[in-house]
């Protein structure tokens, strides 16, 4: 009889709790994403490789959006370019900034004005032949409306 129990539950599983969790999956991946038009500024910190820990500065990025994919341009300390991304689901992105250096952000929209994630940038760190990675957030300024 426990062996029928079980048979039983585990039909149970296959039969509602798979299908349930495998449409909430497609759901989550089909959900509308947040529209990130407009100015952001932020901070990043480089975590690795050690003789670079610590280093850190600001940003500011303006993007346009269309669907899930986005473009603008973005200024640093350590790279100054145009920012190509896109959404990987409703809250991941990546977008990467093509200029005097290249920096690749992956992160996730935390609510409609904040930003959040890791860095790596193909910029070498000093004395090392390195890509600094790091972290970074970022806040959508306001519309003037």
């Amino acid at each position: 009889m426990k062996l029928t129990k079980k048979i039983g539950l585990l039909a149970v599983v296959f039969i509602i709790v798979v299908p349930v969790a495998i449409a909430a999956a497609k759901h989550k991946k089909n959900a509308p994403v947040t529209d990130i038009s407009g100015w952001w500024d932020g901070t990043y910190q480089i975590t690795s490789p050690q003789s670079c820990k610590g280093i850190g500065g600001s940003w500011v990025a303006n993007a346009t959006q269309t669907g899930t994919k986005f473009t603008g341009n973005y200024v640093s300390d350590l790279v100054t370019g145009s920012v190509s991304g896109k959404y990987k689901d409703s809250r991941n992105f990546i977008w990467t900034v093509n200029g005097n250096g290249i920096i690749t952000f992956k992160g996730k929209v935390t609510n409609p004005t904040t930003v959040s994630g890791h860095i790596t940038s193909r910029a070498k760190c000093p004395g090392t032949h390195k890509k600094m990675q790091g972290s970074f957030v970022g806040t959508k300024e306001p519309t003037d409306e």
